[in-house]
């Protein structure tokens, strides 16, 4: 049997996650960087032992900020080439950032499920 509609869309959480931090207004992305960055300056404050805990919330944190600087860029008023350039490196720094947050705390999650401390 074949699909009447094929899509070229991945099936990636990355690119999933991507999709919706595109057609996130604003708001609700400026609020997941604030909390997630403040959080997890709270977490490591008052535990700095256990830093590890703060992990999932420097991800929503990258979340949010990987979404602002999307929106940035599809702007109506374009910036220069070179700004543009440089505003996309750093949006890939902070992709990677978040990507390593987030599967750092999938091994935090399951090494706490087994019994065994990963991180």
């Amino acid at each position: 049997m074949i699909s009447t509609s094929i899509e070229h869309e991945s099936g990636n959480v990355f690119v999933a996650l991507a999709r919706r931090a595109k057609l996130a207004p604003a708001p609700f992305l400026l609020a997941c960087e604030t909390t997630g960055f403040l959080a997890a300056l709270t977490v490591y404050a008052l535990s700095p032992a256990h830093a590890a805990i703060a992990l999932p919330f420097l991800g929503i944190g990258a979340f949010g900020l990987w979404g602002i600087i999307d929106h940035v860029l599809e702007s109506p008023p374009r910036l220069k080439s070179w700004r543009r350039s440089l505003l996309r490196g750093f949006q890939v720094a902070v992709a990677m950032a978040g990507v390593a947050c987030t599967a750092a705390t999938g091994f935090l999650i399951a090494g706490w499920l087994m019994g065994t401390f990963v991180l």
